[in-house]
């Protein structure tokens, strides 16, 4: 039986995130409010993932995105509170096909240091990258942008994000 995975994995996530609905886990120390998670996909596969915190609570994030080939982008999920640079996360993914059968799909998972600094005080935009790379790669970043209409883009900021194909690497 195919199942997609999104649907899995996000009923997974409000099951397991169900008692901690009204906790203030998410406003502790470490945690940058109002942050918009985006993603970026530097492999030629379908990717589906969910998020957690160092000590493996969900986060109630979770999303897909496109090959790189098609786009390499997903949707956006706006606006969270999630982990500060410096901080762990935990990913879970699988990768496959569109109609990925999520029972015969290995379930990946990596914990990693957000990367980024800290977002300054002020009018700001934060953005939260979840990266996939061959090899079930992952790295995460955090970062910022002035609001407004004197505001630059972030040249951290993929620029898949802009409908520009251009390939990136982990660490870059």
């Amino acid at each position: 039986m195919k199942i997609h995975i999104g649907n899995r994995i996000a009923l997974a996530i409000f099951t397991a995130a169900t008692p901690l609905l009204g906790c203030a886990s998410l406003s502790q120390i470490g945690y940058v409010p109002e942050v918009a998670v985006v993603t970026a996909n530097y492999t030629d596969k379908y990717v589906y993932y969910s998020l957690a915190d160092g000590d493996d609570r969900p986060l109630n994030i979770g999303g897909s995105a496109h090959p790189f080939a098609n786009g390499g982008t997903g949707g956006t999920d706006c606006c969270r509170a999630m982990p500060n640079a410096g901080q762990k996360i935990t990913v879970r993914w699988q990768e496959g096909t569109k109609d990925i059968n999520a029972d015969k799909t290995p379930l990946l998972h990596k914990t990693v240091t957000v990367r980024g600094s800290s977002p300054p005080s002020g009018d700001r935009f934060n953005y939260m990258i979840v990266r996939f790379f061959s090899g079930q790669q992952v790295e995460v970043e955090i970062l910022s942008e002035p609001n407004g209409p004197r505001a630059t883009r972030d040249p951290r900021l993929d620029k898949i994000f802009y409908g520009q194909r251009v390939m990136r690497q982990i660490g870059d």
